[in-house]
């Protein structure tokens, strides 16, 4: 019992603490996430054009179909690796800082499931 009183006094606060910082760092990776991800969005949107002015339409301009080939040539295509170059390049802090967010995360749940064993022994 001795123990875990002590091991509550030296990890609790900093338990407590991590765990406020790991629901800071969530929102964070949440609100990163929706920014990659529109981005990617915007980055490929010219393919998606591409393919879709590519596509079978009805005579009222609707499309009709969109044939695999068209898709799989647009996708191995330069202009789609353009795409992606442009987006990584133009977002790779962004992307940086998500991976190091998510790094840290997981570094933060391993402290505090150690200081959590640690005071259950």
């Amino acid at each position: 019992m001795v123990g875990a009183i002590a091991a509550y006094h030296k990890y609790g606060d900093r338990t407590e603490l991590t765990d406020k910082s790991l629901k800071g760092t969530k929102e964070a990776l949440e609100t990163l996430l929706a920014y990659l991800g529109r981005s990617l969005a915007d980055a490929v949107s010219p393919t998606v054009d591409r393919i879709l002015a590519n596509a079978t339409k009805t005579p009222e301009g609707e499309i009709k179909e969109v044939r695999p080939d068209t898709i799989t040539r647009e996708l191995q295509g330069e202009a789609f690796f353009d795409d992606i170059s442009s987006f990584v390049n133009s977002d790779i802090e962004e992307m940086l800082f998500y991976r190091n967010l998510v790094h840290a995360r997981v570094k933060a749940n391993q402290i505090v499931t150690t200081a959590m064993r640690s005071q259950g022994s």
